[in-house]
């Protein structure tokens, strides 16, 4: 697709004889192919890969570098009950250099633990279950929004935020970022970080009730 719109973009300001010239097509010819983009188009279907392979021949790229596969069946970052979450950046798509996405799991009632990202917004798309989404952000301000298959949803850059399983099937929505590298802060693991008196005068709240919240990155937690 992208191949045929740029040629259709370059080739419909060539005159005729420079085409001639450059690629060997008469005018007649020329005067054959579709006068504009086609976009989306019927076709044959295409034949085994085998046979594209051998087209190449000696051109064949025999290391695919541009494709991550299996990634469901990949180790997962975070696993438990409430589900899982997968990473798929540079770390392991080294091709991947300015793109990271996560592909999480949620299980009905499951939370995807309060956090934010420091290094770039966040887009999503939503491919199955519902769900709830609250993000808060400077000036004491927050949007609290439910989703569902098929809804993208955006999450500005260090803003904090959580999901929600709100329905009764799992929830798995993809969230990708404008960066290399996927990094997520959790709430819980910053506030664990915090010296006693600092938490304390921040929270007001007693220390063992601050220090009964987990101590380290969960991702997602079960209901």
């Amino acid at each position: 697709l992208e191949f045929r719109r740029v040629l259709f973009r370059s080739l419909a300001h060539i005159p005729p004889d420079v085409i001639q010239k450059n690629m060997g097509w008469s005018r007649k010819e020329w005067d054959q192919l579709p006068p504009e983009e086609l976009y989306i188009f019927p076709a044959e279907l295409p034949g085994p890969l085998e046979d594209d392979k051998r087209f190449l021949g000696s051109r064949f790229e025999t290391v695919n570098q541009y494709t991550f596969h299996g990634a469901m069946s990949m180790r997962p970052l975070a696993e438990g009950a409430g589900g899982s979450a997968r990473v798929i950046d540079s770390t392991n798509f080294p091709v991947s250099k300015n793109i990271a996405a996560g592909i999480v799991t949620l299980k009905p009632g499951a939370l995807r633990e309060l956090h934010w990202h420091p290094n770039g917004s966040e887009w999503q798309y939503w491919i199955q279950g519902k769900g709830r989404m609250t993000i808060t952000l400077t000036g004491g301000k927050a949007r609290t929004t439910d989703f569902n298959a098929g809804d993208v949803g955006y999450v500005p850059n260090m803003a904090a935020h959580y999901i929600e399983n709100t329905g009764t099937e799992d929830l798995i929505f993809l969230e990708m970022f404008k960066t290399g590298q996927y990094q997520s802060i959790s709430v819980n693991e910053w506030i664990a970080r915090m010296p006693d008196k600092m938490a304390q005068a921040h929270l007001k709240l007693p220390l063992s009730t601050i220090r009964r919240a987990p101590d380290r990155q969960l991702v997602v937690l079960p209901k």
